[in-house]
């Protein structure tokens, strides 16, 4: 069988980029269904990292299409282009050009079964060039908040997916936003939850406990998007507040630096936070492999995948008490020590929060981190990576081969 995976941004650096990439990556092992990959990427960039048998990009930042990919995310981990930002005629091109690709693909190829990931509006494309193929399609949150966000653009260009054979859901608190954005009846809808990469993210043994070393600074790390929503301003907020008290601490923003956070660290220098970027997902496995303690400050998450690679490779978690993510996690991890939950602040807007919020959230978030940093000069404990690995890619390949059956 021939399936199509489609995904209308660069298949890595992203969560949805991730699913998509190791996604293909096990129905390789699995199956012996020829794949057919069609995504987005920069007309420079090469991507050789997809186990897919088949190739098709539709190239931006090129003569067809003269900007950046089109981000579910306003804030994306690459340069990028925000879709309610679209001209008349760059969201023309933008359609043309995978139309151009996917009927190619229909000629070449002819897909029996495609998986979109997003619904959103090359899902309606797919629905237009291929009506009488099942296509099974993943909401990765980020659609939703999209629609929520552009009722007019979601109204206009995606309106009803009712046709659409399943849905895979990260959540079953996404299900009603799915039925009543985008008319999915709710018996096509399946939660499937998130994974991380067991082949890349696996912790260090080798690494010395932070009481083992007492000379050495406790890392914190954040990778990932360096946004409002994602926290990250308040993130170093919370950590002034612990450098201060001259902690033997430090504080690694992975992501691409903006200008806001750029004038934010600038108002307040402190040597011991650092902001860089990773190249691949193998290079963010080994950073955080490196690092004592994951901070994720962010308001809103289709899954929060980062949180269950950070927890494999090892790590402490300081942690929004974000509702898909406690609900992926089982009881016992839940509850884990390594893990300090912090209460979210009240929200503007759902991934904003309110003003008179923050400096009681900053407070909360400086002390569950202060609390990681002394429960791990405290010396060795055990760690929560059997309870972790109910979560891997290889166990929810499983799930969703079942459910395609």
């Amino acid at each position: 069988m021939k399936v199509l995976h489609s995904l209308a941004q660069l298949p890595t650096r992203t969560g949805s980029g991730v699913y998509y990439r190791n996604l293909i990556r096990e129905f390789k092992q699995k199956t012996d269904w020829e794949q057919i990959a069609l995504y987005a990427k920069p007309q420079d960039l090469t991507v050789d990292w997809l186990a897919a048998d088949y190739e098709y990009a539709v190239n931006f930042e090129s003569p067809e299409l003269p900007f950046p990919i089109a981000g579910m995310s306003d804030v994306m981990p690459y340069p990028s282009t925000i879709y309610h930002k679209l001209e008349k005629d760059q969201l023309a091109s933008w359609k043309q050009a995978f139309l151009k690709q996917l009927e190619k693909i229909k000629q070449e190829q002819a897909p029996e079964l495609i998986i979109a990931h997003h619904l959103w509006i090359l899902t309606r494309l797919l629905e237009e060039v291929f009506p009488e193929v099942p296509i099974v399609a993943i909401s990765h949150g980020t659609d939703l908040r999209q629609a929520l966000q552009n009722p007019g653009l979601a109204s206009k260009e995606v309106g009803s997916l009712d046709g659409l054979d399943k849905v895979f859901a990260l959540s079953s608190l996404h299900i009603d936003d799915i039925h009543s954005l985008f008319g999915v009846p709710k018996q096509k809808l399946i939660v499937t939850g998130g994974a991380f990469d067991q082949e890349l993210f696996y912790p260090d043994d080798s690494k010395p406990e932070l009481g083992d070393e007492p000379r050495r600074d406790f890392r914190f790390v954040y990778a990932g998007k360096l946004s409002e929503a994602k926290g990250t301003f308040e993130l170093i907020k919370a950590f002034h507040r612990l450098s201060k008290r001259g902690l033997k601490m430090r504080l690694d923003l992975i992501g691409q630096l903006n200008p806001e956070v750029e004038a934010i660290l600038n108002a307040e220098p402190d040597a011991k936070i650092r902001v860089y970027d990773v190249a691949s997902q193998e290079a963010l496995a080994a950073e955080l492999r490196t690092a004592d303690c994951f901070v994720f400050p962010s308001y809103f998450e289709g899954l929060g995948l980062i949180a269950l690679e950070a927890l494999a490779s090892g790590l402490r978690m300081v942690v929004n008490e974000l509702p898909t993510l406690q609900e992926q996690l089982n009881d016992k991890l839940l509850e884990h020590p390594w893990i300090s939950w912090v209460p979210l602040p009240e929200l503007e807007h759902i991934d904003q929060p309110k003003k008179a919020a923050i400096p009681g959230y900053v407070e909360s978030l400086a002390e569950a981190m202060l609390e990681q940093y002394e429960a791990a000069k405290e010396g060795p404990s055990d760690s929560p990576m059997e309870l972790v690995l109910e979560h891997s890619w290889d166990r929810l390949s499983d799930r969703i081969l079942n459910a395609l059956s």
